[in-house]
């Protein structure tokens, strides 16, 4: 499973969605959008954006709860309810 958050410098909730996602997924590449146009065309005001295997599943403000959960799914994980 393919696991790429698009970001970018300077962006807070880019910040913390890349925090919670490494703390959950270490493996994960982040992509700053503003190293090539055709990812400021696609993710633009968009970012943070979450893909998983290539479709988008979280963009915008990440709740670190929806994002374990998504997480889970992927990689068929139990939940973590509490």
């Amino acid at each position: 499973m393919k696991v790429v958050l698009f970001s970018r410098v300077g962006c807070h909730l880019c910040h913390e969605a890349e925090e919670m996602l490494l703390f959950h997924c270490p493996t994960a590449s982040v992509i700053n959008i503003d190293q090539s146009a055709d990812f400021q065309s696609a993710y633009g005001l968009r970012v943070p954006v979450l893909l998983l295997s290539g479709m988008i599943v979280m963009e915008g403000k990440f709740r670190e709860p929806e994002l374990i959960e998504c997480l889970g799914r992927a990689f068929q994980l139990p939940s973590h309810e509490t």
